[in-house]
């Protein structure tokens, strides 16, 4: 395989990893809320702000 192709190919596993561990971490942050929320300790409204969501998006992740 030349050099080329092998840089090509790191750097889209490279991306494709960096990606897969942002959306874990932002399921693991709603995930997180959703907890606080079902607790009591937070409101949906309070939970969708700090979740970068509305409260609708928020409210679709309670009820998963």
């Amino acid at each position: 395989m030349s050099k080329v192709m092998e840089k090509y190919i790191s750097e889209a596993v490279s991306e494709a990893v960096s990606e897969a561990e942002r959306k874990t971490e932002e399921k693991t942050t709603i995930d997180i809320f959703v907890s606080l929320v079902k607790d009591g300790i937070l409101t949906v409204a309070e939970a969708a702000k700090r979740a970068n969501l509305s409260e609708e998006e928020f409210k679709m992740q309670l009820n998963k």
